[in-house]
This record gives C-alpha cells, structure tokens and sequence, in this order.
C-alpha cells in the first residue's frame, strides 16, 4: 500500500487500525477485535514545507510522524474525514501554528493522557480518570475541531471508535475521503 498524499489535504482526521500490542489492547477492551476497519487511533494531517505529516499524540507526546507507517495491512489508515471549517485557510492555518506550538512545547499539553483513555475500558473506570492536563490521539483531534468552532464536538474526550462515527453522521460538516492509498 501507498499513500496518496494529492487526495489527503491538510488537516484531514484520520483513523487508524492496528495488529501491533497497544492497538490490539485497545480493541479487546473496546470490545471489537474481528473488524479489520474498527478504529483504534486517530491523528490530523500536518504540513512542513510541502510535506504530509500525522500529528498525532503518542507516548512520547504530540509529534509529527510519517504517514508511512500506515502502509502496511497490520498498521493502516481505515478512514479520512475533513471538516468544512478548516477550508478557510486562516483558520487552517492557525490551527496549524497551533498544533506545532504544543509540539515545540512538548511537555507543556503534550503528554499522552494513559489514564484517561484506560477510564474507557470497563474493567479499569472505577480506577482511572481522564487528566484534564493531558489528552490520547482522538481527544486531541476533537479538541483541535472544538477551539476551531466545531460545534458537533461538545466533550472531546472521545475514543477514536466513538469520534468517527459522529463524523460520519454528519455530512453537512465532515467529507469523507476516498483514495487515500494508491
């Protein structure tokens, strides 16, 4: 598989399915591990001198990475959305500025909220709250659409698997985008 970096514009919100520990860990307690499409992260698509990137919130903080980690059956992008808000190029722009601000920051609002997307998961709720300071990749993608005026986004502590379906029920704001593999 390839990327088809012309039909990924900036900030599209991609989900993600993956084979690896976390992503299978993340399925079984989700209570999902036969679909090969089951969303278990979430990161948007930065640019850097013409360059596609995932910003996507990882262990290690928010980062850029490359989106060819995601072109293999056992790591692959399963959706891309895009909002109609972020077609103005100032607030494209500006929600750009911002996700490389938290990353050049990199501890301030940056580190990966383990026990916020653990209070998920049935077995450990009782136990784990999310961190208000922190955020897990779809939280980021949502509260990146939420300071941005999206108004579908009321909480953005949100599980990857319950953040692409309210874009999918909602057309009117969220495109879905097709050919994102060659």
């Amino acid at each position: 598989m390839k990327i088809n970096y012309r039909n990924i514009p900036v900030l599209a919100i991609c989900f993600t399915h993956s084979t690896d520990f976390i992503g299978t860990a993340i399925r079984f307690f989700r209570g999902n591990l036969k679909d090969r499409n089951f969303p278990n992260h979430a990161f948007l698509v930065t640019e850097d001198h013409g360059q596609l990137f995932a910003t996507e919130q990882t262990l290690g903080g928010l980062k850029e990475n490359s989106l060819e980690e995601y072109t293999e059956p056992d790591n692959k992008i399963v959706s891309v959305y895009t909002w109609i808000g972020f077609n103005d190029p100032a607030k494209r722009e500006t929600a750009q500025q911002y996700l490389a601000e938290i990353r050049r920051r990199h501890g301030e609002n940056s580190e990966y909220d383990v026990n916020g997307i653990l209070s998920f998961m049935p077995v450990f709720k009782w136990f784990y709250k999310p961190d208000p300071k922190k955020q897990w990749c779809s939280e980021n993608v949502a509260s990146i659409l939420k300071i941005y005026g999206c108004d579908l986004i009321k909480d953005s502590r949100l599980t990857p698997d319950q953040l692409e379906p309210l874009l999918k029920n909602h057309p009117e704001q969220f495109a879905v985008r097709e050919g994102f593999y060659i």
